[in-house]
């Protein structure tokens, strides 16, 4: 009797783990491709793609991206920041992802910023 009440009681509602979305087609592919590849070119390739990562970027400060702002005040948020839309990550005012701001709206005005910010904002 003692046992069965240190157990947990099944929820007939639980919420599930989400599930691990690999495939394993492509985990087999992968595995084909790293077999057959000699140690040679594979250093090969991860220099090339070092390379890659060193060379300047010609659209840098030139892409655009959608953030949403949480201002502090409202609900006990203690600063200002932004969530990325894509991920859900939240990030500090003052992040390096930040350059400018392009452009801003709400439900009743649109704002477009004239300035040039690929190097920043001052």
């Amino acid at each position: 009797s003692l046992g069965a009440s240190a157990e947990k009681p099944r929820r007939k509602y639980s919420v599930r783990p989400p599930r691990q979305l690999v495939s394993k087609f492509e985990l087999q592919q992968k595995a084909k491709k790293e077999a057959k590849v000699p140690p040679s070119h594979l250093k090969q390739h991860e220099e090339d793609e070092r390379r890659l990562a060193e060379t300047a970027d010609t659209l840098y400060g030139r892409r655009v991206h959608c953030w949403v702002l949480v201002l502090a005040g409202k609900r006990e948020v203690p600063d200002h920041f932004f969530i990325d839309a894509l991920t859900g990550k939240a990030y500090e005012t003052k992040d390096q992802h930040f350059l400018g701001i392009e452009s801003l709206w709400n439900h009743e005005n649109y704002w477009a910023n004239m300035q040039d910010c690929r190097k920043g904002c001052k």
